[in-house]
């Protein structure tokens, strides 16, 4: 084999494995050492609009997104006392255009840890869908959302449910 065709095999080699590295699921520890997840193919980790209590994911669609927020030293006892607050705030009339619960609140575990559950919609610059997570660890307060456009909503929930299934708190 000739010097060329070695090189040209050889940024061949290189270029397919850059691809599938790329392609490839990773894991995200979160800053506080509370949890970690595999981001889904396709998603990207926003840094520039993530802030220190506030991570943001764009999925491979145009409206899809993952945020969580961090609340420091609730005085909330429960995932379900502190979706409870949230939601009524959310319903009020000072919360969110048109707030409608799609899927109640219900209480669910997350690798083992107790969480409220609930999927509601409202209107803003655009009419979303969001399927939220609520924790409460160690003080804080916790929430993981899923969040889309109405019309494409159930099409990206399914990457919401495998994050959910690779979620893992850090004990």
């Amino acid at each position: 084999m000739r010097t060329i065709e070695k090189i040209v095999l050889l940024l061949l080699t290189i270029l397919l494995i850059m691809s599938v590295n790329v392609k490839a699921t990773a894991d995200y520890f979160d800053p506080y050492h509370l949890f970690k997840f595999r981001v889904p193919v396709g998603w990207i980790f926003q840094v520039s609009e993530s802030e220190t209590d506030l991570l943001v994911f764009y999925g491979p669609s145009q409206d899809e997104l993952l945020y969580i927020e961090y609340f420091k030293e609730i005085s909330d006892q429960s995932s379900l006392e502190f979706a409870e607050r949230v939601i009524e705030h959310y319903d009020s009339v000072y919360g969110l255009v048109d707030f409608e619960i799609v899927q109640e609140l219900e209480l669910k575990e997350i690798d083992g840890i107790s969480v409220a559950d609930v999927v509601y919609s409202y209107s803003g610059t655009k009419n979303r869908t969001e399927h939220r997570i609520f924790a409460v660890l160690h003080d804080y307060g916790l929430t993981i959302t899923f969040s889309d456009a109405h019309d494409h909503y159930h099409e990206g929930e399914v990457q919401f449910e495998l994050i959910l299934d690779n979620w893992t708190w850090v004990r």
